[in-house]
């Protein structure tokens, strides 16, 4: 004969208990997309807080032109590796791909010393365009932040 019960009020409360936002684990997964639906007003034109890769990419490239030391590395891999209109992405992961390939030789004018120089300007570049603050104004990131802190929680939101 069994003896245990089904007890619906207590399934309904362990039910609460598990669904209490207060104990739930959340985590968020925001892509690197999120900033360009949040525009800013710049010189008369509203463009995104951080440019998509393509205007990453260009901001990039036109930047690193005017870099002296760096331009002929950059026209190098550009003009001889790379396919037509590559991105930011693809840029970076063939440069270190060579930079593992070359090593200590001369490889058609280029030098791992050049390809790291050349790596660590984009990524210099890349960060200066993405470390940007917030608008004042009201955002989907304020309103998360604003909704997280809303109720204390046991465990800590993931972002």
């Amino acid at each position: 004969m069994n003896n245990a019960l089904h007890d619906p009020y207590r399934q309904a409360t362990l039910l609460l208990q598990a669904l209490d936002p207060a104990r739930m684990s959340i985590a968020f997964l925001l892509g690197g997309g999120c900033p360009v639906s949040i525009s800013v007003l710049d010189q008369d034109e509203t463009v995104p807080l951080i440019p998509d890769i393509r205007g990453l990419t260009k901001t990039v490239i036109e930047d690193l032109r005017k870099l002296e030391e760096q331009k002929p590395t950059l026209e190098k891999v550009l003009r001889r590796f790379l396919p037509d209109n590559p991105n930011i992405e693809q840029i970076l992961t063939h440069i270190r791909s060579m930079c593992d390939v070359i090593k200590d030789c001369d490889f058609g004018g280029l030098t791992e010393e050049a390809l790291i120089a050349l790596d660590a300007a984009i990524c210099e570049l890349i960060t200066k365009l993405v470390n940007v603050a917030l608008p004042e104004v009201a955002t989907p990131y304020h309103q998360l932040a604003q909704w997280i802190g809303g109720i204390p929680r046991s465990h800590p939101v993931e972002i």
